[in-house]
């Protein structure tokens, strides 16, 4: 993963967006304890469709996962690999 093609104001935005990606995590965990398959489904989406445009395609590939997953172990494990390419990305900064 390379920072180096986008344009310096998205480059710029890329350390806030991925705190947030990180906030947002503890909020996914919230919704499997709580079975809310729909808003876990929600956020998937919001990801998918969002991650690209910062450089982040593997972030959006799990977005989508999350996004049509419908097994809370699956998910558990997509939030794990969530967290581990966070921050890749963040210490590629």
């Amino acid at each position: 993963m390379s920072f180096q093609n986008l344009p310096i104001e998205i480059k710029d935005l890329i350390p806030g967006y991925l705190e947030n990606r990180e906030k947002e995590i503890e909020t996914l965990y919230g919704f499997v304890s709580d079975r809310n398959l729909s808003e876990i489904n929600k956020i998937g989406h919001k990801l998918a469709g969002n991650a690209g445009s910062y450089g982040l395609e593997e972030l959006g590939k799990v977005g989508e996962k999350l996004e049509f997953a419908t097994d809370l172990s699956d998910i558990s494990q997509l939030l794990s690999e969530y967290k581990k390419l966070l921050q890749r990305y963040k210490e590629l900064l």
